[in-house]
């Protein structure tokens, strides 16, 4: 499945994708089959200033690009308990 048909693309951080030129997300980018403003952070995810899944349908792309594995599983485990209310 490419980037794109993904409900929502959360990266570790926004801004390494275009300073790193990561490809699974920068190309897309450049080819504007997605928009740097839809890429959301993880913090945002946290920090619960975007609401992530609502639903079990949805699907998530998260690019992991910084910071360490622990710290993604601790963010997946909580937007599941969000989900499912």
């Amino acid at each position: 499945m490419n980037v794109e048909h993904f409900w929502e693309i959360v990266a570790n951080l926004r801004e390494s994708i275009l300073s790193e030129e990561q490809g699974d997300l920068f190309e897309p980018l450049e080819k504007k089959l997605i928009q740097l403003e839809n890429i959301h952070e993880l913090g945002e995810l946290a920090a619960r200033t975007f609401p992530g899944r609502t639903s079990d349908e949805q699907f998530t792309y998260h690019k992991n690009n910084n910071g360490l594995g622990c710290a993604d599983l601790a963010i997946a485990m909580r937007d599941r308990r969000w989900t499912r209310g």
